[in-house]
C-alpha cells in the first residue's frame, strides 16, 4: 500500500508542477502509478470477516474433582482460540486459560485446585479477525470431601455388650448423608449388596461386615463393622448323665 501511495505522490507532484514537467515525465509517472496499482492488486487479497466463531459449553453440575475437565463444541475452523474463565460467587476469576481445540470440540482442565464451593464457568472464542463470541454461563459445584459419620450396629447385642454376637440379625445403619447411596459387604469387600432404608438383616452365620456410602458427588466413605456372628439356634443337648444319687446332672451340647 505504501508503495502505491508513493507513486500517487510522485504523479500528483508532476501534475501540480505541469509547467516544469514534460509530457514524457507526466506519462512516465502515470505509467508507474498504474503499474504500482496493478502490482498491489496482484499481491494482496482483502478478506472481510465479521462472523464470530460459534461456541458452546457442556453442563458441569456437581463434581468431586478439584481440577475438573471442562468441555464443549465450537465452529469447525482453525483460526481461532478459546479462553476459559472460572469465577467464584463474587465474580472473581479463580482459574483461567486457553482450551485445547480438536476439530469442532475443545477441552480445558483447571490448572488450580478448586475448593469445595460453587462457581460459574464461561468460554470465549476469538478468531484472527478479532470477532468474539461467549458461551452461555454454566454452574459448577465442587464437592471433593467424603461424607463422614457412617456407622452400623446390631439392634440387639445379646449377652455380652459390643461383642457383636447376637441372636437378632437386624443391623441399624446411621450417618447416611442426604442424597447418598449405601451398601454393605458380608465377605470383607469382595462383593456388595445395595442398602435400602436404614437397616439390613443378617441370617445365622459369621460375617466380616463392611459398609460404604457414596454421596451425590461420588465421594466414598467406608465403615468397617468387623466380625459379626448371628446365632438364632437354641442349643441342643446331645448327651445327659445323672449321678447315682441324683445329686449331679451334666450334659453336652
Amino acid at each position: 500500500i505504501q508503495y502505491v501511495l508513493d507513486k500517487v505522490i510522485v504523479w500528483a507532484e508532476k501534475v501540480a508542477d505541469r509547467d516544469s514537467s514534460t509530457e514524457e515525465e507526466l506519462r512516465d509517472a502515470l505509467i508507474e502509478l498504474e503499474d504500482a496499482i496493478a502490482y498491489a492488486e496482484s499481491q494482496s487479497t482483502i478478506v472481510s470477516d465479521i462472523n464470530a466463531p460459534e461456541i458452546s459449553i457442556n453442563p458441569l453440575g456437581l463434581k468431586n474433582d478439584k481440577q475438573p475437565l471442562i468441555t464443549g463444541t465450537a465452529s469447525d475452523e482453525s483460526n481461532f482460540e478459546i479462553f476459559v474463565e472460572i469465577k467464584d460467587t463474587s465474580g472473581n476469576v479463580i482459574d483461567s486459560g486457553l482450551a485445547v481445540i480438536t476439530g469442532n470440540t475443545w477441552q480445558y482442565k483447571a490448572s488450580n485446585e478448586l475448593e469445595d464451593s460453587e462457581y460459574t464457568v464461561v468460554a470465549t472464542a476469538t478468531d484472527v479477525a478479532g470477532n468474539t463470541n461467549k458461551s452461555h454461563i454454566i454452574e459448577l459445584i465442587i464437592d471433593a470431601t467424603a461424607p463422614q459419620g457412617l456407622k452400623a450396629a446390631l439392634v440387639e447385642d445379646t449377652s455380652i455388650v459390643d461383642d457383636k454376637i447376637s441372636k437378632n440379625g437386624q443391623v441399624a445403619v446411621t450417618g447416611i448423608e442426604n442424597g447418598a447411596t449405601w451398601g454393605y459387604s458380608l465377605n470383607n469387600g469382595i462383593s456388595w449388596i445395595d442398602g435400602v432404608g436404614e437397616s439390613f438383616k443378617l441370617s445365622d452365620g459369621q460375617y466380616n461386615v463392611i459398609l460404604r456410602q457414596k454421596d451425590a458427588a461420588g465421594n466414598i466413605e467406608i465403615y468397617d463393622m468387623g466380625k459379626v456372628i448371628i446365632d438364632n439356634q437354641n442349643p441342643i443337648i446331645s448327651e445327659l448323665s445323672i449321678s447315682a444319687n441324683n445329686s449331679v446332672v451334666s450334659g453336652k451340647t
